[in-house]
């Protein structure tokens, strides 16, 4: 091939390909058309179990918001301050999900959509594998003056109102290291067990730990929040409830006296209560749970190692 040939094919090339270049660039810089193309995602634990807390951290174009879906759950997102401010190009948002005890184990997806300032989403899917746990049947024998709690509608009705309280959401981070214990005492049942009463099952799991202590003890705030419910309930008896922000929630259970107010703000280690044998309860001990994006997961864990 002669030297004229090989200036005519770079010419012919050049036609053919320059073009393409400027088009591509106009379209991913433009200003007035800005489209989210970038949603990164890294979830702890990989393969998370019954009982676990899903944490779901989100890297997206700066201005855009996100949202998330898991096994037909809403995941909400805050911003992750432990990622950093957010800059000219890049925001990052973290969620917190709980799976209940009785989660089905499985192959599910993790769907995030984020949304920038013009309403353009994108959309990504995360495979998650969820792991099985074992949950045990214990047979507990009730006294006949608290058969009563084991009426469906009874059990039903509480459930709700404490699903309703779980499902709150606010922005605000007010904790800041791993829970602290409520109350001083042994633990004599822990969390995620089945149970059958008299034997009926009803088709629920142990919500929390329980920690055996004397009537009259000082129960304290496991982290600092705002007091969400005081209230006796047939389950649960006389019940405070915190809400820590984002989704994160701790309930103190069987109470014999309550020493806040809804509306209320603690701090970690106020005194809350005392302990008592309120409700379904055959002898002094506090009921203790845990709820993170809905639902009462593990609390033992977050006593060691903070909730991100």
């Amino acid at each position: 091939m002669n030297r004229r040939s090989i200036w005519v094919g770079l010419a012919l090339f050049a036609l053919i390909v320059a073009p393409a270049a400027p088009v591509w660039a106009a379209e991913r810089l433009s200003a007035t058309s800005p489209v989210t193309r970038r949603v990164a995602v890294r979830l702890s634990p990989v393969t998370p179990a019954p009982g676990d807390v899903m944490i779901a951290r989100v890297a997206v174009d700066a201005g855009a918001t996100v949202t998330g879906e898991f096994a037909g759950r809403v995941i909400r997102f805050a911003p992750d301050e432990s990622a950093g401010a957010a800059t000219d190009t890049q925001a990052n948002y973290i969620g917190l999900l709980g799976l209940d005890a009785l989660f089905p184990a499985g192959a599910y997806t993790l769907t995030l959509t984020a949304v920038d300032q013009d309403g353009n989403a994108t959309q990504t899917h995360r495979p998650v594998r969820v792991l099985g746990r074992r949950a045990y049947l214990e047979h507990v024998r009730l006294s006949p003056a608290l058969s009563g709690t084991l009426d469906p509608l009874v059990n039903e009705e509480e459930a709700l109102v404490f699903a309703q309280l779980y499902a709150g959401f606010s922005p605000q981070k007010w904790w800041d290291r791993p829970l602290q214990w409520p109350a001083r005492g042994k633990v004599v049942a822990v969390y995620g067990n089945r149970r059958a009463y008299n034997g009926v099952d009803l088709g629920t799991y142990h919500s929390g730990i329980d920690i055996s202590a004397a009537t009259g003890a000082p129960v304290r705030a496991a982290a600092p929040g705002r007091v969400v419910a005081v209230r006796a309930f047939a389950i649960r008896g006389l019940t405070v409830v915190i809400d820590h922000g984002r989704g994160v929630f701790t309930a103190y259970c069987h109470l014999s006296q309550a020493d806040v107010l809804e509306g209320q703000m603690v701090n970690m280690g106020d005194a809350i209560g005392q302990v008592g044998s309120t409700g379904r309860s055959q002898g002094p001990h506090l009921h203790f749970e845990l709820a993170v994006g809905g639902v009462a997961v593990e609390p033992d864990y977050w006593m060691r190692v903070a909730l991100p």
